[in-house]
């Protein structure tokens, strides 16, 4: 005599489980490539912040054009070194991101007396920007001639 009550079988509990799993596994790949690509597009967006910001410092000069500037990010994402307000104004770091720059004017003031031929010589700004937890960090360069140079690389963390 067959029972009144309805239920699932045994295989069929196993081939939901299964495809549910199948389907959860796909997902979290796309939800850690989400990610990986979110902290990549915020490190796009702090070096091409600090590009903008170094660029703004650039031209309000107060010790002339032998001028320089060193910055780095510490290890609780606070921007350290050397006159940071006056070349990087406004730029903000978060604890997970780090970012390096620079500037040198003796390079853009000099650059014709050590290069006489004239070409690359010397780097006159650059810039790192990485966020701990991305696949990418990304650099530029600006060389003396006003050429720019900006590439991706392995992100090493934090």
């Amino acid at each position: 005599m067959r029972s009144s009550e309805g239920g699932f079988t045994l295989i069929e509990l196993l081939y939901s489980t299964a495809i549910i799993s199948i389907l959860s596994a796909i997902a979290f790949q796309g939800f850690v490539l989400y990610k990986a690509r979110a902290y990549d597009a915020h490190t796009d967006n702090l070096i091409h912040d600090a590009e903008v910001s170094i660029a703004a410092g650039r031209t309000g000069f107060k010790h002339g054009v032998m001028d320089f500037f060193w910055a780095w990010t510490d290890d609780a994402g606070t921007l350290q070194g050397w006159r940071v307000d006056e070349f990087l104004p406004g730029v903000k770091v978060t604890e997970n991101t780090r970012l390096d720059a620079n500037f040198d004017g003796w390079c853009e003031m000099f650059a014709a007396q050590w290069c006489p031929g004239g070409g690359l010589c010397c780097m006159t700004e650059w810039a790192t920007a990485r966020h701990c937890e991305g696949d990418t960090a990304v650099s530029y360069s600006r060389w003396n001639d006003g050429s720019m140079v900006k590439m991706e690389m392995p992100n090493w963390g934090c």
